[in-house]
Order: C-alpha cells, then sequence, then structure tokens
C-alpha cells in the first residue's frame, strides 16, 4: 500500500474516531460514520461481485442523495472512477460520453431508469444498471459477501466531469483521487475548518464544487449537509436548521438569498462561521449588501473545473481591489499571456493562466487538447483578465465570448458591469448578434426590476461610461436569461436564439 492513503482509508480514520457521530444529513436524515461504513462495505461487496474491478468506470445518474455520497467511497476503496452526469442530458450525449470513457456499469435513479430499459436505449448503452430508489441501492444486501480490500493508490483516476456540458464533444477532465484530496485540505487549511464543522453542499454532485464539499468532511470527521436541489428558502432554513458553519455557494445562489433577505426572511444565520462565493464575482453593491445580513468571514474565489479556485477575495480586499477576484492562493502561479504568447504587461489584458499542484492529469484520451491548453507549463484557463500592480486579477471575460465589431475587440463583461449599475436592471447579458456592417454587433439583454426601466436609460447609462465601440447597438429586454443547473448563464444558447429571430 502507498504511504499516502487514499479518501476511503482517510474516511475510515473518522470511522474508528468518531463512530457514532452524524457524517451526512440529507432530507431530515442522518447518517453516522459507521452506518455510511457498513454501506459501503456492502457496495463494494456487490460491484465487486457484478465483475467490477480496480481501474473500471462507473456512469452516475443520481440527483442529489445520501447514496450518491456513499458511491464516492465505493470508488475510492475500490480504485474505481465514476462518471457522474446530469440526468437531464439527452440520452444520445450521454450515450457518446460514456462511450468515450470505457464505462463498464451504471448507477441510475430509479424514476428515469425505464427511460434507459427499451430496445433502442439498449444499444446506446451497453452495460448493466444498478438502480437506486427513495429507500436506497435496489439490490439484495444480505447477499453481499464482505468485500476484500485491494491495493488502491490514491494516484489512481477517481472522477471524470465534462466540461463540454450537453452539447458538444465530450471533452473529460481526468481527476485523481490525490488530486481531490489536495484540493479538499487545500480549502480545509484556507478557511480553518475542523471536525467541529457543519458544511452545506447545495449544487449538483455531479459538479466539482458539492463534491469537495461532501470529500471535504468525510475525510476530516466533520459533518455534511447535502440539499436535494437548491432554493433560496431552503438554503436559509438548513443554515438555521443544522447550525451550518461554512459553505460555499455560487453567485447566483446568493443573489436569490439576498433577495429573500431584503423581503423580510428572518432566518437566524449566526452559525455561519464562513462563507466562499464561487463562479461569478458579485457586484460591489450586492456584496455590501449581503454583508448586513451576513457577519462571519466572506470570501470569493474563482477558478475553473480543470485547476480548482486559483485566487480568492477577503471582503476587507473587495473593498479596496474593486472588481478583482483576487490575489494567487498558496503555491499558486498567476500569468497573463496575450495572444501572440507573450506575457502582458501590468494591468494588460490577456488570457488568464496559472500553475498549481491542483491541477487536472489532463483530458481523457486526448493529449493534443491537453496540449493545446498549456503555455510554458501554465494551464491557460480559456478566461480574459489582467492583473495590476499588486497581483490582483480582473477577470474580463470568456474568450470564447469576446465580440469582434468593426475589427475592434469588445469584452462583454466590461459593458454588463455598467448597465448591472443601473437600479432598475435584475442583470444582464452582452451577446454578439451578426451585422452586415460590423461583422457582430454589441447585444445587451436586459432584465429589468421594475417597469420603470426603458431603452433609453440604458443607453444614457452606457454612453455615459463606455467606449464608441463598445455602445451596445441593439437592447432588448426579457423577463429572465437563460441558466444552467449551477446558475451560469448559457451564453451560446442565449446567441443562437437571437441570431435565429435575426435571421427570421
Amino acid at each position: 500500500m502507498s504511504e499516502l492513503k487514499n479518501i476511503y482509508e482517510l474516511f475510515n480514520l473518522q470511522v474508528i474516531r468518531a463512530p457514532e457521530k452524524i457524517a451526512i444529513i440529507f432530507n431530515d436524515c442522518t447518517k453516522t460514520y459507521q452506518e455510511i461504513y457498513f454501506e459501503v462495505d456492502r457496495l463494494s461487496a456487490y460491484l465487486s461481485r457484478s465483475g467490477i474491478t480496480k481501474g473500471d468506470k462507473i456512469a452516475v445518474l443520481l440527483p442529489n442523495c445520501t447514496e450518491f455520497v456513499i458511491l464516492m467511497v465505493v470508488a475510492a476503496k475500490m480504485g474505481i472512477a465514476i462518471v457522474p452526469q446530469n440526468i437531464s442530458h439527452p440520452t444520445q450525449t450521454l450515450a457518446k460520453q460514456f462511450s468515450l470513457l470505457g464505462v463498464k456499469y451504471g448507477v441510475i435513479w430509479e424514476d428515469v431508469l425505464t427511460d434507459y430499459q427499451d430496445q433502442k436505449q439498449r444499444q446506446l448503452f451497453d452495460f448493466e444498471w444498478l438502480a437506486v430508489s427513495r429507500d436506497g441501492f435496489m439490490y439484495k444486501k444480505n447477499n453481499c459477501s464482505p468485500f476484500s480490500i485491494v491495493n488502491v493508490s490514491p494516484d489512481l483516476p477517481y472522477i471524470y466531469t465534462m466540461t463540454s456540458g450537453s452539447t458538444g464533444d465530450p471533452k473529460p477532465i481526468e481527476l485523481l483521487q490525490i488530486t481531490k484530496i489536495k484540493r479538499a485540505k487545500a480549502t480545509v487549511e484556507m478557511f480553518g475548518l475542523s471536525a467541529d464543522d457543519i458544511i452545506l453542499a447545495a449544487t449538483p454532485l455531479y459538479h466539482s464544487l458539492a463534491e469537495r464539499l461532501v470529500i471535504l468532511p468525510l475525510i476530516t470527521g466533520a459533518t455534511s449537509v447535502i440539499m436535494a436541489g437548491f432554493t433560496a428558502v431552503e438554503w436559509l432554513s438548513h443554515v438555521e436548521k443544522y447550525q451550518v458553519t461554512f459553505t460555499m455557494a455560487v453567485s447566483s445562489q446568493l443573489k436569490q438569498v439576498y433577495q429573500l433577505l431584503q423581503d423580510g426572511n428572518d432566518s437566524n444565520l449566526s452559525s455561519l462561521r464562513c462563507m466562499v462565493s464561487s463562479s461569478e464575482l458579485l457586484d460591489d453593491d450586492l456584496r455590501k449588501s449581503l454583508l448586513v445580513y451576513f457577519k462571519n468571514d466572506f470570501h470569493e474565489c474563482y477558478g475553473a473545473s480543470e485547476v480548482a479556485c486559483i485566487s480568492g477575495i477577503s471582503a476587507v480586499d473587495s473593498k479596496i481591489k474593486i472588481g478583482s477576484v483576487g490575489r494567487a492562493l498558496p503555491n499558486v502561479q498567476l500569468k497573463i499571456f496575450k495572444d501572440d504568447g507573450i506575457e502582458a504587461e501590468i494591468n494588460e489584458i490577456g488570457e488568464i493562466a496559472c500553475k498549481t499542484p491542483l491541477a487536472f492529469t489532463g483530458y481523457y484520451q486526448k493529449p493534443e487538447l491537453t496540449q493545446a491548453a498549456m503555455h510554458n507549463g501554465f494551464f491557460c484557463t480559456g478566461d480574459y483578465g489582467r492583473l495590476d500592480k499588486d497581483g490582483f486579477l480582473y477577470f474580463h471575460g470568456r474568450k470564447k465570448d469576446i465580440i469582434v465589431t468593426g475589427g475592434i475587440n469588445v469584452y462583454p463583461k466590461d459593458i454588463e458591469n455598467i448597465i448591472n449599475t443601473h437600479p432598475d436592471v435584475l442583470e444582464c447579458a452582452v451577446i454578439p448578434l451578426p451585422d452586415t456592417n460590423l461583422g457582430e454587433k454589441v447585444t445587451a439583454i436586459v432584465v429589468p426590476k421594475n417597469d420603470d426601466l426603458s431603452i433609453r436609460n440604458i443607453q444614457r447609462l452606457c454612453a455615459k461610461n463606455l467606449a464608441d465601440f463598445q455602445q451596445p447597438r441593439e437592447i432588448i429586454f426579457v423577463a429572465a436569461l437563460l441558466k444552467n443547473e449551477m446558475g451560469k448563464l448559457v451564453r451560446k444558447k442565449l446567441v443562437e436564439e437571437y441570431t435565429n429571430r435575426v435571421e427570421l
């Protein structure tokens, strides 16, 4: 056995230390460390009897549930890798992704199992499924003999995460057990977490953020609280009811939580010692407003699935460095590269790149894509940004989202930041639409807070604060922006929708 412990061994240390301590809370049901241990042992035995061995890959189509977490521990114990995906993705897309990875077996939610059992679907998925119901794994537990532990190094592949979403060619990120352990421990060290913490996971478990928030407590002896699905009401209720002390939330969730608090929700949030906002940077006014309700230590971070968090900023620093996503985290190096590959000067915009011990192994069986993502040993994030003289990073948007209008590069984020300052704007997205003269025209899709907002209001604001080439050529009011399950804007589909409208 390697001197380095894998996730299961770290979990087992907590079982020995405090077997009766609550490990997981889900839907008002609790599981102790010892109960999780026995469930892991039974499922490991069942999968072993089904022919699953070290190095195999298992598809996971489950909503947030305790069984998802048990399967994560089982994978660590057996040395298998899981491929978690969103149940709502089209079956053709999932079949393509699972085929690429050579998936041998699947674990699936009972409610959707019938969709994968007809003759047509069996041709797409040439492996067996183990169903999970609201009562647990659907197998005869008394027939499962003990599973013999094999030599499982933490250097084995553990989780494959797809970056392409529900469309496009699969681009699997390979993450080792040791990488997940390092990411969890980095979070522990950064925010001073311990076995006394109660940690809330409120995003889908097939996403790396929630995975970290359940691995972290299981290897440190803390308690994990898992939400079945996010609503602001339930989030506040969970924090108060279970006395949550730490969580990492995506910024879109915190926007909804703030609206509820502003509307008079009086949840007691005093237990929350530390909170981290990830995904998109909060605007300055929202951050200030949130801190009226959250008296705890508050941080924001920036990163990517391939490299985890690479920069962070505290509430104190964000008051000084307005608009920054922070400085490089410990053991992380940040650089900005221009399009010609030369390192950018201070405050010069280019692609954000990083070097970190928390990086992924590569894109599975796609060495050319892995190599293309690297430059001089640094991972290139695909995001534009700049570094100031003090080393603070500023995010200027995705490279793929850049608008080229009249031959000039326009960064949508710069325009969105201005439009979002209007008191009657809830949120907005700036996208390119085809234009005969300019090639692409800057178009603002705006969600008003009320009926007081007019297109002329937006035009005046932009004229005052933006250059001529940044001015939106069209402004469209909508009731809501299309977002994915993580609350991120689905910009590609937004562009497609309004491009089709223009063509019609």
